[in-house]
């Protein structure tokens, strides 16, 4: 006679399956951890870059905001996502291709767009390119910020392919003389754009602040057209 227990086998394919759902669990954690995007980070010289990581400093992906842009990022492909290496790539990018160059006014705006984390990435970027070019003995000024600003600032800068961080430069050298065009000063390296403000004491204060300040930028009915009210809500 069978010594078998037909019922036996239930107890075991619960365990079973909750083994399964426990590790589908895991993998998804793991899968969002490494996958979903948690920063986003933009480098303007002139070629305009975004980059995308997630809650471990890991690149998640990288786009080009311009043509030059396009150019700094054709054929590149990350030897690793570790974000370090990646703004090590492109600053070695940025200097083959003569963004970064002796003789050149090299002023690099690094934005951060505001999240919990935000602070100590900028932090980490702001390091990791002035430690790298001071190793590849390059003068480079860099401006670092966090960015709060809106849809609609978005959605300009992305029409005009820069960042919003340089838009957001943009919008103030507009406040400041009237006489400039948008479609000249998109164009225009970083450092062209300081030191014309620079020149004709144009306060430029969202360099050493958040940018959360939008609503005293505008009062001038000439930009209506531009920059309108439903942007500063």
């Amino acid at each position: 006679m069978s010594n078998s227990h037909p019922f036996t086998s239930k107890p075991i394919g619960r365990s079973l399956l909750f083994a399964l759902l426990a590790l589908l669990i895991f993998f998804s954690s793991v899968a969002y951890l490494l996958l979903t995007p948690c920063n986003v980070i933009s480098l303007d010289i002139n070629p305009s870059i975004e980059l995308e990581t997630n809650r471990i400093d890991r690149v998640v992906s990288i786009n080009a905001l311009n043509a030059d842009g396009e150019e700094l990022l054709a054929g590149y492909t990350p030897r690793d996502r570790d974000l370090d290496e990646v703004i090590e790539d492109l600053v070695d990018r940025m200097i083959f291709k003569g963004y970064i160059a002796p003789g050149l006014q090299n002023d690099i705006l690094i934005t951060v767009r505001d999240t919990n984390s935000s602070e100590h990435v900028l932090d980490k970027v702001n390091t990791s390119i002035a430690d790298y070019v001071e190793q590849r003995q390059m003068q480079v000024q860099l401006y670092a910020q966090q960015f709060t600003g809106n849809d609609k600032l978005q959605e300009l800068a992305a029409g005009y392919q820069v960042s919003a961080g340089k838009m957001e430069l943009i919008r103030r050298l507009l406040n400041g003389d009237p006489t400039l065009s948008i479609d000249e000063l998109t164009t225009m390296r970083i450092s062209d754009i300081i030191a014309y403000a620079t020149a004709n004491n144009i306060p430029l204060p969202v360099l050493d602040d958040m940018l959360d300040d939008l609503d005293d930028i505008y009062g001038d009915d000439r930009f209506d057209d531009i920059f309108d009210d439903d942007m500063l809500d």
